[in-house]
């Protein structure tokens, strides 16, 4: 009998994709809305890993982004928000990048072997485009958003 109930027991994660996937662009899904469907703990600490498996497969498989509100949960944000949102991964990825850049440019060279030195060269040498490829797409991506007049999202 209890191998039954564990073989029908689906991923924690399906759970909540089944009760919020069909829910109405704009809809808020609470903290505590998610955390009814777990057997234990708490989205926020200790359930973590569910909830980004469940967010991947919202935006993967039915096309909806959750975008959080803070200490209230996660908003089903509208397709039109998706160029916005986008621009903000991109700003993120931009600042990671230029630490990278700024650790990489700031080596002491002086205690490296000429083998690890040849090594810090080639990164520099990989990161810094990839760096400026990021600037440029970002300032790129700015300027369209503007130009079609992307809506403005009310912040909660």
């Amino acid at each position: 009998m209890n191998n039954e109930i564990k073989m029908a027991r689906k991923p924690e994660w399906l759970n909540l994709f089944d009760k919020f996937k069909d829910l109405e662009y704009g809809t808020i899904i609470t903290y505590e809305d998610m955390n009814s469907l777990l057997l234990d703990g708490d989205i926020k600490t200790n359930k973590r890993y569910v909830f980004e498996k469940f967010k991947k497969e919202m935006l993967k498989q039915e096309m909806k982004y959750l975008e959080c509100i803070h200490n209230q949960g996660y908003r089903i944000c509208n397709p039109n928000e998706h160029v916005r949102l986008t621009n903000k991964e991109i700003k993120f990825a931009e600042r990671r990048a230029r630490q990278a850049v700024n650790i990489i440019l700031n080596t002491n060279m002086t205690k490296l072997t000429d083998r690890e030195q040849a090594v810090a060269r080639l990164a520099a040498a990989r990161v810094q485009p990839i760096y400026a490829t990021l600037v440029g797409e970002q300032k790129a991506l700015q300027t369209e958003a503007k130009q079609y007049q992307l809506p403005k999202v009310p912040r909660m």
